[in-house]
Order: structure tokens, then sequence, then C-alpha cells
């Protein structure tokens, strides 16, 4: 009712108002139909629907633009159909998109041990070699990165043995490219682990560089 009501597609009004049940507070047990959602309620449903643990994560200003377009006869509170409303229209912004990017980043540099800020300065990097923009690094990518990082001398070459083997270590996943994840853990253990005991050693690499047949 509330969807051909509100001129609204099904499966959209349902999500919004079991997200709306999850977080509303009925005055009287039971009674969802006097619920409503005051605003530590809604911070809740912007910290799920932006893919974050705390409301310390959300920026301010996109908390108060949200509560007042949400909030559209000023009450203070979150009828169900204002609820619903807003999700509409509200739920593709920028800021959620953003979060769920922000929440993989800080998992992704928890898990190799490095801080968000170096995150940010790999996927930089990551760009950079990745030059067709498919998102991830193909073979002859790859052979640019080392030659840049490795600063190959113009007109000599690493052996494709060495660089195939190394390929073999990176793609842990045997997908035959280079993901972002990938790239990081790689990164971090060949060219800026602290640890020099634990450093890769391209010794090798440069014993038997070739030269570039013109």
């Amino acid at each position: 009712a509330l969807a051909r009501q509100m001129r609204l597609p099904f499966d959209e009004v349902k999500y919004a108002c079991q997200l709306f049940r999850k977080y509303a507070k009925p005055p009287i047990p039971g009674r969802m139909d006097l619920a409503r959602l005051q605003m530590t309620d809604f911070l809740q449903v912007l910290c799920e629907l932006c893919s974050v643990t705390s409301s310390k994560e959300l920026s301010s200003d996109f908390v108060s633009k949200a509560f007042r377009c949400a909030d559209s006869d000023g009450g203070g509170d979150l009828d169900p159909e204002e609820f619903v409303c807003w999700l509409s229209s509200f739920s593709f912004s920028e800021e959620m998109v953003a979060g769920k990017d922000s929440q993989s980043m800080r998992s992704l540099a928890r898990r190799i041990g490095v801080h968000e800020l170096d995150i940010e300065r790999f996927k930089r990097a990551f760009d950079y070699y990745d030059t067709d923009g498919s998102g991830v690094i193909e073979i002859d990518e790859f052979r640019e990165l080392l030659n840049k990082l490795l600063k190959v001398p113009a007109g000599m070459k690493l052996p494709d043995n060495r660089v195939q083997g190394l390929w073999r270590l990176v793609d842990s996943d045997g997908s035959g490219s280079i993901d972002f994840s990938e790239f990081c853990e790689f990164y971090v253990k060949v060219f800026e682990n602290p640890e020099e005991d634990h450093k890769f050693d391209f010794s090798d690499f440069y014993k038997n560089l070739r030269k570039v047949k013109v």
C-alpha cells in the first residue's frame, strides 16, 4: 500500500520499511505504527548504510544534511513515510559509496599492518601502473612497474624467468592479474618492510640484467 501511495518500487519500499523497523523505537511495545526514528536511531541507520562502525566516521555536515532532508515536516523525528521518501532519493549518495570504500581501505590497512594514509598512497601508485584502467595490473604493466621501482637502466631488461617467478608470488590467487590487495601486500613486503632481514633480495635480479635487443 505504501509503495502504491508513494509511487515507488515495492522492493525499495520493503527494504526501507525493514530498516525503519530495525532501528525505530515504538512508544508502546508492539505499536510500530507509532514508531519514529530519533536522531540517535537515524545515526545507526547511516552507519549501516555507509558501512562504518561508528557515527564518528561520518562528517557532521553529512549527518545534519541527511537528517534535515529526511525530516520534511521539521518535527525532529522521522515517521515511516518520511524515511522511505528520504531513502529512495538519498541511498546512493557519494558519502555512502565513499563510506564503503573507506571501510575496505581500513580493513586492508589493518590486515597488512600499515596506516590508512599508506593505503591511499599505494592506491595512487596502483592506479599509475594500471595504465589501461582495468582495475587490475597485468603482466606487462607489472614488468614496467618492476623496471621503474628497481630503477632498471634504459636499454636493459629484467630476465623473463625472474619476472615470471615474482609474478607468481604476487598473484596469490592465480587469477592471472594483480588486484589492489595483492599489490599492497607485495609493495609492503618487497619495498617498504622496515625489517631488513625480511626484505626481498633483488641481488640476483640485478646480476642477470639483459640488454634489450633493438
